[in-house]
């Protein structure tokens, strides 16, 4: 009895480890509105009724973002693709889902895991962010502050960078709010139309929480 116990106990701490080995940045899932990750262990309630959106919207703002960052020559297309494969999307929901007829500013909140480890003075989401504004600027986005601005989150240091990007005729609101974790830049994206209050979206980082176990019987975000 004692030698099977050992061998189960054995095989028991296997499981164990084979099961935190396979924990990857998109160890993500969606639960009645909040989204959690066990990598990064946190979790975020997005606005109530957006549009969660899957695999395949994500994939298309990959190559509209790869293709805007080489049109306007703030990436040549061999760097814009290894910058891709070091990002990783975690969430993206919009208030209204994508091909609504009639909506033509759709609010959406990006959740986004850049890995920076190659990167060693980025320690912090300052330095990260400071880093952003050179390449952002390059694709015509017009910072609203020199400096990003601290936030502290779930009692985390955060920095906030504020930025207008031109789409079409108009220039959209957004914020990135950016943390340094694990060799990650875990970054929160925010994006209104011109006349709308991007502060309203900024407020849902209140309901950010780290170390927090996933719900009962998460529903994988959808593909």
């Amino acid at each position: 009895m004692v030698r099977v116990s050992i061998v189960f106990l054995s095989v028991l701490l296997l499981c164990v480890v084979a099961s935190a080995q396979s924990l990857t940045p998109d160890s993500g899932s969606v639960n009645n509105g909040v989204y959690s990750n066990t990598y990064f262990g946190f979790s975020y309630t997005y606005p109530k009724d957006w549009v969660v959106h899957g695999d395949a919207t994500n994939q298309r703002i990959i190559e509209l973002g790869r293709e805007r960052a080489t049109d306007t020559k703030a990436l040549s297309e061999p760097s814009a693709n290894v910058l891709i494969k070091h990002v990783h999307q975690l969430l993206t929901v919009f208030q209204y889902a994508l091909g609504t007829p009639g909506v033509s500013n759709n609010a959406a909140v990006q959740i986004i895991a850049e890995d920076v480890r190659h990167a060693p003075a980025i320690t912090d989401g300052r330095v990260y962010l400071l880093n952003m504004q050179e390449l952002l600027t390059k694709m015509g986005c017009q910072m609203v502050q020199k400096e990003p601005a601290e936030m502290i989150v779930s009692g985390r240091q955060f920095f906030r960078q504020d930025f207008r990007t031109p789409v079409k005729d108009i220039y959209v609101q957004q914020v990135m709010i950016v943390y340094v974790t694990k060799g990650y830049a875990l970054s929160f994206g925010f994006t209104v139309g011109p006349d709308q209050n991007i502060e309203d979206l900024v407020r849902t980082m209140d309901s950010f929480k780290f170390n927090v176990a996933l719900p009962h019987s998460p529903r994988r975000t959808p593909r």
